[in-house]
């Protein structure tokens, strides 16, 4: 089942300690962000390297 989520200041501010902490680009933070406030332990992404560990949540690439 997909849920979603509304981002608001509080995960704008924890996407830029993101962005500060691992130096990625604002939306891929902001993805994570997003993907921490929701409680997610994975997310399926290729912008992001496979198998890495953001912040306790695993990017997983689903084209490899």
């Amino acid at each position: 089942m997909w849920a979603y989520l509304v981002c608001f200041l509080d995960s704008t501010v924890r996407a830029l300690e993101l962005r500060k902490q691992y130096g990625l680009q604002f939306y891929d933070v902001l993805l994570l962000a997003a993907a921490e406030s929701a409680g997610c332990d994975k997310i399926l992404t290729e912008d992001l390297n496979d198998g890495q560990v953001y912040c306790g949540i695993t990017a997983e690439n689903p084209f490899k």
